[in-house]
């Protein structure tokens, strides 16, 4: 007898591997942590922008007009806040800081609203509403070139016939200024001084300067004396450093 044929069925195939989970989620992941981060950032930058314009400036801006070449008086001026970048903040007056420009001349006229900046504002020429006027000098005529910002002078003027007198009395030194000795050419007579002087006292500097025959005298400490005074007889030349000419550059 034959035993039946019983051999085992042959193994099948199974499924498949699948895709390996793990991995597939691992990238998951780090996309969307690139997806946050990236989304945390714009949020951030939003908000500082945003926070950026709500800060505000306190700024000076006119209250009334103002024209060009007056002084701007603290009643015509009101503070307010403004929005604005920092290249224009930095060139805006702080209210804080209106003290540093008390009796500056506005440049240009201003409407009701508009901001000041520094560009708007000068000092005054001289102070105590005074003007300022150069007068050419050489050392040898002018205290031996001693003079210096601050100092008081005097101006005293010789005619052709040796009278001289004083045209200006105490005026104050504003400026010395000498030429740049490494220039080619400067000669010592470019040299001037720049002095505060009123309206009449500036027609008589003026003639004196173009006589040509004058002195300076540093009376810084000294006793005034009224312009027109101390005329006396000099003799030929006088005071006038010996007759010299106008358009020389100075006495």
């Amino acid at each position: 007898m034959q035993t039946p044929d019983t051999a085992a069925p042959a193994a099948q195939p199974g499924p498949a591997p699948g895709p390996r989970r793990p991995a597939s989620r691992s990238r998951l992941s780090f996309g969307h942590i690139v997806t946050l981060l990236a989304g945390l950032l714009a949020t951030v930058l939003v908000f500082s922008v945003l926070r950026e314009r709500d800060l505000t400036f306190r700024a000076t801006a006119a209250g009334a007009e103002i024209r060009a070449g007056t002084t701007v008086e603290a009643t015509a001026l009101r503070t307010v806040d403004v929005h604005v970048p920092d290249d224009v903040r930095g060139r805006l007056i702080d209210p804080a800081a209106l003290d540093r420009f008390r009796g500056w001349i506005a440049t240009r006229t201003l409407q009701p609203g508009e901001l000041l900046s520094r560009g708007d504002l000068r000092p005054p020429a001289a102070p105590s509403a005074l003007r300022a006027m150069s007068i050419p000098v050489e050392a040898a005529h002018a205290v031996g070139g001693a003079l210096a910002a601050g100092d008081r002078l005097d101006v005293i003027a010789v005619d052709e016939g040796g009278q001289a007198r004083y045209v200006v009395s105490g005026a104050e030194v504003l400026a010395v200024n000498r030429p740049d000795s490494g220039v080619i050419g400067a000669a010592a007579s470019s040299s001037s001084l720049t002095v505060a002087v009123d309206a009449k006292q500036a027609l008589r500097l003026a003639a004196a300067i173009r006589g040509g025959r004058f002195e300076l005298v540093r009376s810084t400490g000294a006793d005034a004396v009224s312009s027109g005074a101390g005329q006396s007889d000099t003799g030929a030349g006088g005071l006038g450093g010996g007759g010299s000419d106008a358009g020389t550059g100075g006495p």
